[in-house]
Order: C-alpha cells, then structure tokens, then sequence
C-alpha cells in the first residue's frame, strides 16, 4: 500500500531547479546572437547537427545514466563497478555510433556538404559527452544536485561565451558556431571531479553487469525514442523543407524549451524520490504542480512574444511566433506525462515509459512526414503535439495498469495544492 501523504521531496528543489534553469536560459540568450550571426539558412544547418549529435550520444548511453541512477539511489551497487561496466558498455557502443554517423551523413544532410562533415566531425566527440551524461546519473543517485547545477551552469557559460565570442570576433559560421555547442556538453564534465576524487570503492555490490544491462535496455528503447520525440522534427525537417524553415523552427524550439525546465525538474527528483519510497499522493501532486506552473509560463511567453521576439531575432524569424506558441502547448500536455514516466522508471518499469515514448515517437514521425512537407515548421509543431499527447496517455495508461494508480488526480487543482506546494518549496 503506498502511503498517501502527499509530501514532495523538494529539499534539493532549488539546486535541481537552478540547474536545469542554465541551460534552456543559455539557449535563450544564445537564440539571437545565431540568429544575428547567421540567418535563418545558417542556423538551420547548425539545428541539423546538433540535432543528430545529440541522437548519436543518446544511442551511446544506452540508457545507462537512468539505470545508474536507479542503482546508486537503492544503494544497490558501488562507483567502481558502474564505473567499469559502463565505461566497457560506452566503449563499444560509441564505436558504432561514429559508423552509424558516417553511414547517415549524407541522407540527413539533404544535400548540404557543410551538414554532412559536421555531423562526422563531430560524431567522434559522443564518447566525452556520454561519459559525463554516466557520471551525471550517479550524481543523481548520490542527491548531489549541487554538482549537476554546476555542470549545467558550466554548458551554458561555454556556450554563452564562446558564440558572443563569434559574433563579436566576425568568425562565426555553421560550423564553428556549431562545434561551440556541441564541446560545451564535454566541458561540462569539469564539475565532476570532485565526485569522482572523493568517492571511495566501498561496499558490497548487489547488482550484476546482467541486472545493469537488462535495466539499461529497458530503458534504451524509450531513451533513444524520447530524443527522436524531441529532436527527429529538427533532423528530418531540413530534407522534407528546407534548412530555411528549420533555421524558423530552431528558434521556436529555443522558446518552447523554456517551461521544460520546471519539467525537468520535478521528473528529476521524483525518479530519485520515488525510487526510495513509493508514494501515490506525491506523485500526483507534482504532476499538479508541474502542469500549473508550466502554464504560468507558457501563457507568459506566448501572451508577450510580439514585443521581444523580433526585436532579440530579427524580422527574418517573425514567422517563427505561432511555431513557439505551439510547441508551448506540448509542454503542457506532455507535462503530467513525463511525472508519470518518472514513476514508472523509480517502481521499476521503465519499459512502460519506453513503450510509451515508442508510440509517441511513431505517432510523432507519421504527423511529421505527413504535415511538414506542406507546412513546413507549423506542420512540425502540430506534429509535435500529436506525439506528445499519444506520450502522456501511454505513460499514464501504464502506471494506472501496473501499478493501479489513480490517473484523474494528475490533472487540474485540488483544494489546499496551493498551500501544500508553498510548504514543500519551505523546506
């Protein structure tokens, strides 16, 4: 029986928030000065290979920061062993990624030489990049929510100084603006090593590499499907449309990924929390609070857009404004859903969240294929929504049917939330 207090753990809130707060904020400042620096075209062939980038290090993780993080949260194994069956895992699977890059470049480029050898270049540095996603997970599983803020202050600070960089110095092209973007996320590493300086090989491993793998590759399908949820409209809309319309829908993506990080946030303490001790009624509440406040936020932006969108991009990017007031309302249907996949993986099945990260993807990709050829960015977006809604209903479906949790208390406000939640955030 899961105890019903509803009593979030939110002590680490602040750093988890701060953290996730850095990245889509250094997204947001960076927008413009690639929008100044490149033009719509340009910008649309940097979207291409940071897109594919990030895919090639999800598929080189191979969900192994999520299992990492289920084990050291249940105090279920040591740093040393994680540290060598990941380390042998990411090994093998980054040599294929950079093989599956160079055999894919020339179809995701659409034509582009410039797109075709960045993503090659840049395929060789997925391995730093996975490495510090692995010791991520094992942060999270120890609560270090510090070092994780720190990591993710450390991407947004490379990534904010190195493209004003560009801009100021007149150097800034497709690829040098995107090799900026992509060494940021190895240089964010830097933080961890004081975790790994102070961590002792201590204890008594409970968990074999076969227990490692098999969580790992429950995990993988819906790791791999929720980057191509978020990411395949930005890789597939350059040869369906035009490098132009996903330069417009980049910036929409910058825009839309404000609300993520009070997403983020709640699911990262909740796959933690409820990991440790079960609880319906916490997980509800969170699904409340975090569908609140990304309305707050959304009706913000989208109500205020027309007075700072084009004076920060451009009149080049005007067309860009309803694009991010759709994907701002994928945010929200996608929220509840993403607490509920949180609680699939924390009660051990996260094949359900992958399942259902699947289906949204498959749902995603027909919408797109369908609607983007004609309606360019907009018909990315609404596709967009369309896998985002199919995501939410299959993430709840399955935590209602395995783990016979109410699904209605997920949605809407109940009396007494708003005091609940200023409580919470007090402690």
């Amino acid at each position: 029986m899961s105890d019903t207090s509803p009593k979030p753990p939110y002590r680490a809130g602040l750093l988890a928030f701060g953290g996730n707060v850095a990245l889509p904020l250094s997204a947001l400042i960076t927008a413009p000065l690639l929008a100044q620096g490149l033009g719509a075209a340009a910008r649309g062939e940097v979207a291409a290979v940071v897109s594919a980038y990030t895919l090639l290090v999800m598929l080189t993780s191979a969900g192994l920061a999520d299992a990492v993080t289920y084990f050291v949260a249940r105090r279920l194994s040591t740093f040393g062993f994680l540290g060598r069956s990941t380390l042998l895992i990411c090994s093998a699977t980054a040599i294929i990624s950079i093989a599956l890059a160079y055999l894919s470049a020339p179809a995701l480029a659409a034509g582009s030489v410039v797109i075709e050898d960045l993503i090659r270049l840049t395929s060789w540095l997925v391995f730093p990049a996975v490495i510090v996603s692995v010791v991520r997970g094992f942060a999270a599983g120890r609560n270090q929510w510090g070092l994780i803020a720190a990591e993710k202050g450390t991407t947004a600070l490379v990534r904010v100084g190195g493209i004003a960089f560009l801009l100021a110095t007149g150097t800034m092209t497709a690829g040098s603006a995107s090799m900026v973007l992509v060494l940021s996320l190895t240089a964010a590493g830097v933080p961890y090593l004081l975790l790994l300086a102070k961590e002792k090989d201590g204890g008594h491993d409970q968990t074999s590499f076969r227990e490692l793998t098999g969580y790992a590759s429950k995990v993988w399908l819906g790791a791999v499907a929720g980057v191509l949820l978020s990411r395949v409209d930005q890789i597939l809309l350059a040869p369906m449309a035009g490098t132009k319309q996903l330069g417009l829908y980049a910036v929409a993506v910058n825009i839309g990924d404000v609300p993520l990080i009070i997403v983020a946030t709640f699911v990262g303490l909740m796959l933690t929390a409820d990991a440790k001790s079960r609880n319906d009624a916490r997980l509800a509440l969170t699904s409340r609070a975090t569908s609140l406040l990304v309305f707050l936020a959304g009706s913000a932006l989208t109500l205020s857009m027309p007075l700072w969108l084009t004076p920060l991009f451009g009149d080049e990017f005007i067309s860009a404004m309803p694009v991010a007031a759709i994907l701002l309302l994928a945010v929200l249907i996608q929220a509840p859903g993403s607490v509920a996949g949180a609680g699939l993986s924390a009660r051990g099945t996260p094949h359900g969240r992958s399942n259902a990260i699947a289906f949204a993807c498959l749902a995603n990709v027909a919408a797109l294929l369908l609607l983007a050829p004609g309606l360019g960015a907009i018909g990315a977006a609404v596709a967009t929504v369309i896998g985002l809604s199919t995501n939410t209903f299959f993430n709840l479906f399955y935590l209602k049917r395995w783990h016979n949790v109410k699904v209605g208390p997920f949605f809407g406000l109940r009396r007494g939330d708003l005091t609940e939640m200023i409580k919470v955030f007090r402690r």
